[in-house]
């Protein structure tokens, strides 16, 4: 099924020669973990959108069971700032781990808000 979510990237992680792995945290979906292919290479059109702390749409194909793929992706906010910065970037990461770790995947945040 194509999904068009909103998100950031809370990891992102090396795959093979080309590819990244990456955990969304959306809105509707929660975590979701998405192979983005060819990211890594140098003229890639994901390689941008991948990096850690990128708010953006995400278009996705994902089947029941498997991880999605990386069809498009268009950047809201790249958060430049935040990376720039030494302090911030650690309270970032440290927050994005924890949000990482306690949510479950594809729980949509809606359910940790209603418990």
């Amino acid at each position: 099924m194509l999904r068009s979510v909103q998100g950031i990237v809370l990891r992102s992680m090396d795959y093979g020669e080309g590819n990244k792995i990456i955990s969304l945290f959306t809105p509707e979906l929660g975590k979701v973990s998405v192979m983005a292919r060819g990211a890594k290479k140098v003229k890639s059109r994901h390689a941008a959108v991948t990096q850690l702390f990128t708010y953006g749409d995400f278009v996705f194909f994902k089947q029941r069971g498997q991880m999605g793929s990386l069809n498009g992706a268009e950047i809201i906010e790249a958060h430049h700032a935040l990376r720039e910065d030494l302090h911030k970037s650690a309270h970032a990461s440290y927050l994005v781990e924890m949000t990482d770790r306690m949510l479950g995947d594809e729980l949509a945040a809606a359910t940790y808000l209603n418990s």
